[in-house]
């Protein structure tokens, strides 16, 4: 293969990669300002309302906490923290079971979190649940064996 043909078929390959590339890019890129902006302004107003929610979970208005979270989840599903301070309202206001699916929902969305564990095994303790309370406090001393909340409570239940 002479030089001549050797550049035409490297031309040839560079082009195609740049093709798929930019159709690649493309397919990602909304067609319209519109678009564009309504997709920020959608996740810009699920951000405000999940920190409306844990300012308000903060300050102990467990209830009104919970409006903005659920408004914020609605806009945008998969915030593990969303979750946590969800399940962190139920759990205040005593509405347990709500409090564990919330939980659940932030672990499958964040698996080494620590703390939605460590609450998580609370409910479970006061439930009456052991079993299942020690295994979440061994995730969580697994995920950070030097904090002392899991420790703390795994001694409780020996």
């Amino acid at each position: 293969m002479n030089m001549q043909n050797r550049k035409e078929l490297i031309t040839k390959i560079v082009s195609a990669v740049l093709l798929v590339g930019l159709s690649l890019v493309f397919t990602y890129i909304p067609f319209t300002e519109e678009a564009s902006i309504e997709k920020v302004d959608h996740i810009t107003h699920s951000e405000v309302l999940f920190e409306e929610g844990r300012f308000l979970f903060n300050i102990g208005q467990y209830k009104e906490a919970l409006e903005k979270l659920d408004s914020s989840l609605s806009l945008q599903k998969f915030y593990a923290p969303a979750y946590y301070y969800q399940g962190s309202a139920y759990r205040r206001i005593g509405i347990l079971d709500s409090a564990l699916i919330s939980f659940k929902k932030a672990t499958k969305l964040d698996p080494e979190s620590y703390q939605v564990r460590i609450e998580m095994a609370q409910i479970l303790l006061e439930k009456g649940h052991a079993k299942e309370g020690g295994k979440l406090l061994f995730e969580a001393y697994r995920i950070n064996p030097k904090r002392a909340p899991a420790n703390k409570l795994l001694q409780k239940i020996k």
